[in-house]
Order: structure tokens, then C-alpha cells, then sequence
């Protein structure tokens, strides 16, 4: 007959197995951050970080386009030419770029990589944090109250019928910033322009800059002779205005000639027809809208990208 001590400590076990192991069990199966690959309900939280290398080997695709989250607006599946699979995401520095393109870009037909105007290696550079995670990492997911309460809200929001954050491409699939943007608020929308002038007037600094990473992503892609086609997206006409009237335009000419000098292959749509303001939302015209985005991909970049790859066959 087991002791009061024995039983006490056998049912102590068990209620620890029970509280520890169903929260692990659960996180890895539903597994709301599709970090391991196994997400079959959708994703309902911000993980882009977490879920685009699940996706991009699920995705059957033949060209990337990556960037930040202005590159993330573009819904992939309207944009003509080829399959696209959109790797971007919000805020990503060209040493984040740089490491998912190291390991996922391998036999696509194009990337299209997205360069905003003074882009350059982040002051701080953190590492490759695509690298598969060791034990610890794992287990510190899968044993986190956080965890389980995005599972959990994953699994009533797929009970629900509410509809994932993304698609399987890889696009948002209603940027949030959409319906905010609807709304006239403008003074809202004069102090967003206001911020954005002084970050990007603080950003266009003499060439040569320091653009390390994008010279990594330059070689990485020649050696595994892969094109990339660099578009510098459209901004806001009332920011690139403002560039002229601070008197930095011998500025930004000399950071564009830096960035071509690495990448032969530019479309720079930053001083275009594209930036006006009807383009961008009221509230965010940091963010060009999705509509935008599909246009000027279909008009100019990827014809621009055929013309590229056809001078790149043997005749």
C-alpha cells in the first residue's frame, strides 16, 4: 500500500503534467505564431517574423518580393507575371532582409526587393533571427502563458469564422491601417506628414553610407544567379517636396547612385506619379494604398523584371 507521502507526490506529479504538458501540447498544435509550421487555423496575431519561413516553403512560388511593411500593402496574388510569395515585413531592416533572403531565397526566378529612400544597416545589428531555434528557444515558446492565450484566441477566432491575418502567399490580408485611413482627420494626417518630413530629412545623408547588408544580399543572389530588381518605392509627394525644399536633393542623388552601384537593376518610383497624395491614406501617408501598390508593380516594375530576365537568356 503506497504512503500518504508517496500518493501525495504521485498526484502533485500528475496535476504538474497536467497544467504544463496540456498548455505545451497545445501551443505546439495550433501553434498561433505558425513557427513550426503546423498553423492549419490561420494566424490572428502581428507574427510575420514568426510565420513567413513556415509559409515560404509551403507557398509554391517563383519569385519574392520583400521589403517593409510598405512592400507588405501589396497583395501578391494581383500582381501579374509571375507567382510571387510576399516575404516583407513591417519594419524590417536590410540585415533582417538579408537573412531570410540567405536562407529561402535558392531557385526562384526574381526577387524584388523594396529600398526605401536613406535605407541603411540598423545601428544595431541583432544576428540572423531566421536561424532554426535550439532547445532552450523552444521550450521557453512552449512554456508561455502568452503562447497559450494566443492559441487559444486562435482557436476561437478560427471557431468563429473570423479570417486569418494573412494569406497563404503571404500578404495582410486587410492592412489595419486601411480603414483608419478612411477616416478625415486632417490634422491627424498634417501631423503624420510633419513627423515623417523630419525622419526623412534626418535619413538622406551623404553617400557612401553604410549599406553592408545590402551588399551581402547583392552577392548572395549573384552567386546563386538569381536576378533582383530593386524598386524604391513611391512616397508621399508633400515629403519628397520637402527633401527639395531642406536642399537635399545632391543628397538623396548621391545615396540613389550608391544603392545603384550595388544593384544594376533600379526602379526608383520615389519621385513619381504614384506619390500623390490621392495614393496614401489620410491618416498613414506613410502607406501607400494596396491599389497603389499593384499598380505600379503591373505598369512598371514587373515588365521592367521580364525585360531583365529575357536579356539574361541565351539568344
Amino acid at each position: 500500500m503506497k504512503s500518504p507521502a508517496r500518493r501525495f507526490t504521485l498526484i502533485m506529479l500528475a496535476v504538474s503534467v497536467l497544467f504544463v504538458g496540456l498548455p505545451v501540447l497545445l501551443n505546439y498544435l495550433v501553434d498561433p505564431y505558425d513557427r513550426f509550421g503546423n498553423n492549419t487555423m490561420g494566424v490572428f496575431i502581428m507574427a510575420e517574423r514568426e510565420l513567413k519561413p513556415s509559409e515560404v516553403v509551403r507557398f509554391p512560388h517563383n519569385a519574392l518580393m520583400i521589403g517593409n511593411s510598405r512592400i507588405a500593402s501589396i497583395p501578391a496574388v494581383k500582381v501579374n507575371g509571375f507567382k510571387f510569395f510576399n516575404a516583407s515585413f513591417a519594419a524590417a531592416t536590410p540585415e533582417e532582409i538579408y537573412y531570410f533572403l540567405e536562407r529561402y531565397a535558392h531557385k526562384q526566378e526574381l526577387v524584388v526587393l523594396g529600398i526605401d529612400m536613406g535605407a541603411k544597416d540598423p545601428a544595431a545589428p541583432q544576428g540572423d533571427i531566421f536561424k532554426p531555434g535550439d532547445f532552450a528557444s523552444v521550450r521557453e515558446h512552449l512554456v508561455n502563458l502568452q503562447t497559450t492565450e494566443y492559441s487559444l484566441k486562435t482557436v476561437f477566432s478560427h471557431w468563429g469564422g473570423h479570417p486569418s491575418r494573412y494569406l497563404p502567399d503571404g500578404s495582410l490580408a486587410a492592412p489595419e491601417w486601411g480603414n483608419a485611413g478612411k477616416l478625415d482627420d486632417p490634422t491627424a494626417g498634417k501631423r503624420y506628414l510633419d513627423n515623417m518630413k523630419t525622419h526623412t530629412v534626418q535619413n538622406v545623408v551623404p553617400a557612401p553610407r553604410s549599406l553592408s547588408f545590402y551588399r551581402k544580399i547583392a552577392d548572395t543572389l549573384r552567386a546563386r544567379n538569381i536576378p533582383v530588381v530593386v524598386v524604391m518605392p513611391p512616397i508621399h509627394e508633400a515629403v519628397f517636396r520637402h527633401v527639395g525644399e531642406m536642399n537635399l536633393h545632391d543628397l538623396y542623388e548621391a545615396w540613389v547612385a550608391e544603392v545603384t552601384s550595388i544593384f544594376p537593376n533600379v526602379v526608383n518610383l520615389t519621385d513619381s506619379p504614384y506619390g500623390s497624395a490621392t495614393n496614401f491614406y489620410l491618416r498613414d501617408p506613410l502607406h501607400y494604398k494596396p491599389e497603389t501598390g499593384v499598380q505600379f508593380m503591373n505598369e512598371v516594375v514587373v515588365p521592367y523584371a521580364q525585360k531583365v530576365l529575357a536579356e539574361r537568356r541565351p539568344r
